[in-house]
Protein backbone atom coordinates (compact mmCIF):
# COMPACT_ATOMS: atom_id res chain seq x y z
CA UNK A 1 0.00 0.00 0.00
CA UNK A 2 1.16 3.54 -0.92
CA UNK A 3 0.17 6.79 1.12
CA UNK A 4 -0.07 9.54 -0.85
CA UNK A 5 -0.71 12.22 1.82
CA UNK A 6 1.68 12.25 4.19
CA UNK A 7 3.47 15.72 6.26
CA UNK A 8 7.00 15.98 7.55
CA UNK A 9 6.85 18.06 10.48
CA UNK A 10 10.70 19.59 10.85
CA UNK A 11 11.60 21.34 13.86
CA UNK A 12 12.30 24.29 11.43
CA UNK A 13 8.93 24.70 10.53
CA UNK A 14 7.56 24.38 13.78
CA UNK A 15 10.44 27.12 14.71
CA UNK A 16 9.40 29.22 11.99
CA UNK A 17 5.91 29.16 12.50
CA UNK A 18 6.78 29.94 15.87
CA UNK A 19 8.53 32.82 14.98
CA UNK A 20 6.02 34.50 12.66
CA UNK A 21 3.23 34.25 15.57
CA UNK A 22 1.08 32.40 13.47
CA UNK A 23 -1.64 30.24 16.31
CA UNK A 24 -2.06 27.37 14.40
CA UNK A 25 -4.92 26.18 16.63
CA UNK A 26 -6.54 29.69 15.95
CA UNK A 27 -5.77 29.55 12.00
CA UNK A 28 -6.45 25.30 11.53
CA UNK A 29 -8.39 24.34 14.60
CA UNK A 30 -5.68 21.87 15.45
CA UNK A 31 -2.21 22.10 16.97
CA UNK A 32 0.72 21.08 14.56
CA UNK A 33 0.82 16.72 15.59
CA UNK A 34 4.70 15.43 17.55
CA UNK A 35 5.95 14.03 14.00
CA UNK A 36 9.31 11.67 14.16
CA UNK A 37 10.54 9.55 11.46
CA UNK A 38 10.47 6.69 13.28
CA UNK A 39 7.34 7.02 14.82
CA UNK A 40 6.24 7.50 11.18
CA UNK A 41 7.94 4.35 10.38
CA UNK A 42 6.27 2.79 13.30
CA UNK A 43 2.76 3.73 11.87
CA UNK A 44 3.48 2.58 8.39
CA UNK A 45 4.40 -0.62 9.46
CA UNK A 46 1.36 -0.89 12.13
CA UNK A 47 -1.17 0.14 9.27
CA UNK A 48 0.66 -2.02 6.25
CA UNK A 49 2.38 0.89 4.50
CA UNK A 50 4.69 -0.20 2.18
CA UNK A 51 5.66 3.48 0.97
CA UNK A 52 4.72 6.97 2.13
CA UNK A 53 5.14 10.36 -0.07
CA UNK A 54 5.65 13.24 2.13
CA UNK A 55 5.41 16.85 1.77
CA UNK A 56 5.39 19.92 3.24
CA UNK A 57 2.56 20.94 5.94
CA UNK A 58 0.96 24.08 3.88
CA UNK A 59 2.70 26.53 3.09
CA UNK A 60 1.79 29.05 5.87
CA UNK A 61 5.25 29.88 6.19
CA UNK A 62 5.34 32.89 3.84
CA UNK A 63 4.66 36.23 6.04
CA UNK A 64 6.90 38.01 3.47
CA UNK A 65 9.81 36.47 4.98
CA UNK A 66 11.52 34.56 1.63
CA UNK A 67 14.85 33.58 3.51
CA UNK A 68 12.53 31.75 5.98
CA UNK A 69 10.61 30.02 3.56
CA UNK A 70 13.17 28.82 1.74
CA UNK A 71 14.61 27.21 4.70
CA UNK A 72 11.50 25.48 6.44
CA UNK A 73 10.47 24.11 3.09
CA UNK A 74 13.42 22.72 1.68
Amino acid sequence: MIDFHGHIITAEYKRGIKSLGIDLIDVDGFPLPKWSAKAHLDFMQEAGIDHTILSSPTLRLWGNDVLLTAQVHR
